[in-house]
């Protein structure tokens, strides 16, 4: 939900007075405007979205390939996930 609330916010200027869909694979935020709202956290989300046009769709985890490959475990996809690290020689010189 705060991922959501951050994108949104971050492109605030192109989505205000346009319908956007938010796609997610986590199915209990399809529902978060119908939800009890229990924490003051979500109601501080909740209110920051109040005035954009948007449809949040469920897409399932196995269809949703074009997601961050590091929320994603290699056995579940079939495939192998890298994290890029940039190795500096002024950094070993530091240590």
């Amino acid at each position: 939900m705060l991922a959501i609330v951050t994108v949104v916010q971050k492109w605030r200027l192109y989505l205000l007075g346009k319908h956007f869909v938010i796609k997610t694979d986590h199915q209990s935020l399809k529902y978060m405007m119908e939800q009890k709202i229990s924490t003051p956290m979500q109601q501080k989300w909740i209110a920051k979205l109040l005035g954009y046009d948007y449809k949040l769709q469920y897409r399932k985890e196995i269809e949703n390939v074009a997601a961050d490959a590091l929320c994603r475990r290699p056995h579940e996809l079939g495939q192998l996930n890298a994290i890029s690290v940039i190795r500096s020689a002024l950094l070993t010189k530091i240590h």
